[in-house]
């Protein structure tokens, strides 16, 4: 829900945490009501977020609208994709506020606070910290020089196999998780950039698990470890919003070349 006042635009989300497995649970939030084959639901867990105030880069992404798929080389990369990050500023000011512990500290299930090779993690927003079937928990490096998978090379494995070890140690200790339903993956594009790696129970369903949006954590050490410059020279398609500034960039572009 988008709501106006005065200058200022704020977003409200709602969304309907999952039902509860157990059947004896399940019951006692669902009536049915036999005569007219109508089921009635009693909605007991709703998880909100307010967004404000909000810029409209955070309307458009909440926005419904259609998505297309962009085939990006690594002259796109270079000549449309990453000027563009650099001249919108995008703001990641907030990812170094949880960084330097100004903010969101309590939050934190891990910390290896190593400059070079080190993360932190903290459970995800959008997870309620209780069903185990929708973990989600993500990995923040120290790191302030790397903006997406672009960026990887052979120096930052170390980085990626300290997040994939200590990362999957520690979900598998705090919530009796095996590493075997934990995925592990980057997006791309990422929602900021700022290099973060998402942890999700295997069991979570999500538009964002799908190809053309994550790159699983072990496909990309792999790809480095045979190639040690892949995500400079590869070619990247990714699922964006039709209407989402960088697609709009791109159809401009493409049009006048």
């Amino acid at each position: 829900m988008l709501q106006s006042n005065s200058n200022e635009n704020a977003i409200i989300i709602a969304e309907k945490t999952p039902f509860p497995a157990d059947t004896n649970s399940l019951q006692a939030i669902i009536t049915n009501i036999d005569f007219n084959n109508f089921m009635m639901f009693f909605f007991e867990g709703i998880k909100s977020s307010l967004i404000y105030p909000c810029t409209d880069m955070h309307i458009e992404k909440y926005r419904k609208q259609n998505r297309c798929l962009i085939q990006e080389s690594a002259d796109d990369y270079y000549n449309i994709t990453l000027p563009y990050i650099q001249s919108n500023q995008l703001s990641v000011e907030w990812v170094y506020n949880v960084l330097d512990k100004k903010c969101e500290s309590e939050r934190i299930i891990f910390d290896n606070p190593d400059q070079i090779n080190g993360f932190m993690l903290l459970p995800d927003l959008k997870w309620n910290g209780i069903d185990i079937e929708n973990l989600y928990v993500q990995a923040i490096v120290y790191r302030r020089t790397i903006k997406s998978v672009r960026d990887l090379k052979e120096e930052h494995l170390p980085l990626l196999k300290n997040i994939r070890e200590q990362g999957l140690k520690t979900v598998e200790e705090k919530y009796n998780v095996h590493r075997q339903q934990i995925r592990m993956y980057l997006h791309y594009q990422p929602s900021y950039y700022h290099l973060h790696v998402h942890f999700v129970h295997i069991s979570y369903d999500a538009a964002a698990n799908n190809v053309g949006k994550a790159i699983l954590l072990d496909d990309v050490i792999n790809n480095i470890s045979l190639m040690a410059d892949y995500y400079q020279k590869t070619s990247l398609t990714f699922e964006i919003k039709e209407n989402h500034p960088l697609a709009k960039h791109y159809r401009k572009l493409k049009l006048e070349n």
